[in-house]
């Protein structure tokens, strides 16, 4: 599945493929570090305290569940906060 990822502390967006069987949790995990890996940016803090919001549907999600039991869909933008 391919998203767009938004980081608003960025004023960037990304796309990504991501796996729809893993915790949106761990996706988010995985594209901080490559964001920060490629911008050379260090995110300081508690990661368990980012919220994952789908932009389409204006919602904050459960970044316990997987894409699939989340509503995501390919082509959709979650906002990380």
């Amino acid at each position: 599945m391919r998203i767009m990822v938004e980081f608003p502390m960025l004023s960037a967006e990304f796309e990504f493929d991501i796996d729809e069987k893993k915790q949106l949790f761990v996706t988010v995990e995985e594209a901080i570090d490559a964001v920060c890996g490629a911008e050379r940016f260090s995110l300081k803090g508690d990661l368990a305290q980012l919220l994952v919001l789908h932009a389409e549907k204006k919602a904050i999600l459960n970044k316990y569940q997987n894409p699939v039991e989340a509503g995501v869909k390919n082509g959709d933008t979650l906002i990380i906060v």
